[in-house]
């Protein structure tokens, strides 16, 4: 299942959450990849200073996040539509060269 509506303005690319500095990006579909990227999201952590942003479409991605990486930023990824995009690239200081 995908956002839940008190979320879903992250589906049209706004941020629910803000951080200043560098953004390490990780999107990660829904639990079986996000639970994938956990070690290497571990390693930047104790090796970079940066904030890590972790994108999932799905709820149970989600809340595994919450769970079990307590000190990254998650958010919903933008709808596949330029405007939620671009929204989310500006959010996040993003840049694209060209968005289809």
């Amino acid at each position: 299942m995908g956002a839940p509506p008190a979320r879903y303005s992250e589906r049209l690319g706004q941020p629910s959450q803000s951080c200043d500095g560098a953004v390490i990006w990780f999107h990660a579909a829904s639990l079986g990849e996000v639970a994938q990227i956990r070690p290497l999201v571990e390693r930047l952590q104790q090796s970079q200073d940066a904030t890590i942003l972790v994108t999932t479409m799905s709820a149970s991605g989600a809340d595994w996040v919450a769970s079990n990486m307590p000190d990254v930023i998650h958010q919903f990824v933008p709808l596949d539509i330029p405007s939620a995009v671009q929204q989310f690239f500006s959010s996040w200081s993003i840049e694209a060269k060209h968005i289809c």
